[in-house]
């Protein structure tokens, strides 16, 4: 298990491994644009180009409550779109889904609502029909239709197509410190941009950091995963909350064990008592070696490192089993829902659907109170 320089398989082994080579077939459809929003309006644009560009709708995600009467101008170009704001209560579940996972605290605890709006998308693009569904956050750059539209060719053999933000890395607190060390840090495939075909939606976001990775894993060993690309993510300060290393932590400890378990062709390791025992003491390890490598007077990098070490010595092999456990269930449940859901005409009966109210913007886009957030 261990990798030759003591660091944890998962952290050691180049994920990118994991993904299917592309080939190249005739391309599919899109069916819309999914974002996952939590900013002003003029974080819309790289969407709405998107959507211009492959005259494909767009529903946006939105935190908070929209006021219709807040409004903000489109972006140049935009008036012909079939734009949807649809406002996500901080509170919200939809009502056709019970999950064991959204209630176990160690996975759910301080997280922000991003696998609630990415199901959501699962569940409006089933609901409506879509072939395929492009997955895009709001904080995301440098996309044109023409690399949306290679990615499409992907799909009929891949069942899903990302890109990975690399110009400002994607990456957790901790893997952010790695890499200030001088360590080489990997970038994975990630939700933040991420194509999904119709067949690969049996799979489910859960409610825990890193819940586009473990969204995506029965697909990657089926090896329908591919890398079509890259993107830019808008820059953040990953060192501002050094709780928030904590908060990670144990989404960290689920999606590389699940990971590492893949690296051996197989998701079975995850239920293994010794094989997450031998794991939480190679993570130990690796926190260990970050911290030794780091430069000692930066203070909020050792106090993130603090705080995930300290949430690593909480978790237990116990609760890691009992999680996968929950999740395997889960993602059988989720097959069940999805063969539930009925066909519908229009956006607006699909987000009905789900007990959300959809703002088809005209002209004006509805933009929800809110504070502005990192990534």
């Amino acid at each position: 298990m261990a990798a030759p320089d003591g660091r944890p398989r998962a952290a050691a082994e180049k994920h990118a491994e994991l993904l299917a080579d592309r080939a190249v077939a005739h391309p599919k459809s899109l069916g819309g644009i999914v974002v996952s929003a939590s900013r002003s309006a003029d974080h819309l644009d790289t969407a709405l180009s998107l959507a211009a560009d492959l005259r494909a709708p767009v529903v946006v995600l939105a935190s908070g409550r929209a006021v219709p009467e807040d409004t903000a101008p489109r972006p140049a170009g935009s008036t012909d779109l079939a734009l949807t704001l649809v406002p996500v209560p901080e509170d919200y579940r939809p009502p056709v889904v019970d999950l064991v996972t959204d209630g176990i605290p160690a996975g759910t605890a301080g997280l922000d609502d991003l696998c609630v709006k990415r199901n959501l998308g699962l569940l409006l693009a089933r609901l409506l029909g879509w072939e395929t569904v492009l997955f895009l956050d709001d904080d995301i750059r440098g996309l044109t239709g023409v690399d949306v539209e290679r990615a499409l060719e992907v799909l009929p053999d891949a069942g899903m197509a990302g890109m990975p933000a690399r110009e400002f890395p994607d990456n957790s607190v901790v893997c952010h410190a790695n890499r200030l060390t001088g360590y080489e840090q990997d970038v994975f495939v990630s939700g933040s941009m991420l194509l999904v075909d119709r067949d690969a939606m049996t799979s489910f976001f859960p409610r825990i950091y890193n819940e586009d990775w473990i969204f995506m894993a029965p697909a990657i060993l089926e090896g329908r995963v591919v890398e079509a690309g890259e993107c830019r993510q808008l820059p953040y300060d990953p060192f501002a909350d050094p709780e928030k290393a904590y908060l990670q932590e144990f989404g960290n400890v689920v999606a590389d064990g699940l990971m590492s378990s893949l690296h051996h062709g197989s998701l079975d390791l995850a239920t293994d008592e010794d094989f997450w025992a031998r794991f939480l003491t190679e993570r130990g390890r690796f926190l260990r070696g970050i911290r030794q490598r780091s430069d000692q007077t930066d203070t909020r990098v050792i106090a993130a490192l603090s705080a995930a070490e300290r949430r690593l010595a909480e978790i237990t092999v116990p609760e890691l089993i009992a999680y996968v456990r929950a999740w395997n269930a889960d993602r059988a449940a989720w097959r069940s829902i999805l063969s539930a859901l009925p066909s519908v005409p229009d956006v607006g009966a699909a987000v009905a659907h789900l007990g959300l109210r959809a703002y088809p913007a005209a002209g004006a886009l509805p933009v929800a109170r809110e504070k502005e957030e990192t990534p």
